[in-house]
């Protein structure tokens, strides 16, 4: 059992996470994970990357807007860019599950998934950048996935979960609908659980990397 922890902050009538925060931010630590903070801020680069995104966010939600201003510096981050990709992917689905257009509704359902295998490499690609890790050019996704679970998640992949099974089975469907040349027709409920085991797997390696939800 861990020793109790004895300072100005141990009898304050606060929760234990308002205690941590004050005790990282008197350290001069990220409030979050303990990194080194950004200048004199509470956060780190990666976390205040999300705080401002999920501000940015809030307010839109809180205030109803609708315009989005793709100049702003929140959304030059690299961490968004990923959650960028993947609303787009929705989009693209909705539209083809309500396309009556059996051609065009196979286009925007092909087009989700694709975006959303490219959420993921860009998601990995800001993780790698992070940490500084290399990857070899011959690593396919999958096993890109496995090594930073193994490297940095402080939770293993489990690979028997349903959102690996269902990721390995989207990778599976993402090849066979790269080598079809012909548009043929695209399952609805294969590409919407393509789209959600990507979302439950990039939460469970952000959660164990960041110990916070991707989305």
């Amino acid at each position: 059992m861990p020793k109790a922890i004895i300072d100005e902050f141990t009898s304050l009538p606060i929760s234990r996470q308002q205690r941590y925060q004050l005790r990282k931010r008197r350290d001069r630590k990220c409030i979050r994970c303990g990194q080194p903070p950004v200048k004199e801020g509470n956060f780190c680069e990666t976390h205040r990357q999300a705080h401002n995104v999920l501000t940015r966010e809030l307010q839109r939600k809180r205030f109803d807007r609708k315009h989005r201003d793709y100049y702003s510096e929140s959304y030059s981050f690299s961490f968004s860019a990923g959650r960028l990709l993947y609303n787009a992917a929705n989009s693209y689905f909705e539209s083809g599950r309500s396309c009556t257009s059996p051609t065009e509704a196979s286009y925007d359902l092909r087009v989700a998934l694709f975006l959303g295998f490219n959420a993921v490499e860009a998601y990995l690609r800001t993780v790698a950048d992070q940490f500084e890790v290399r990857f070899k050019q011959t690593h396919h996704l999958d096993r890109r996935i496995e090594y930073l679970f193994r490297k940095l998640s402080t939770e293993p992949l489990d690979q028997t979960s349903s959102y690996w099974k269902d990721f390995k089975q989207a990778l599976k469907l993402r090849d066979q609908l790269q080598q079809l040349r012909t548009r043929s027709g695209v399952d609805v409920g294969a590409i919407e659980q393509a789209l959600g085991s990507i979302r439950r797997l990039l939460n469970a390696l952000n959660s164990g990397i960041y110990r916070s939800r991707w989305a």
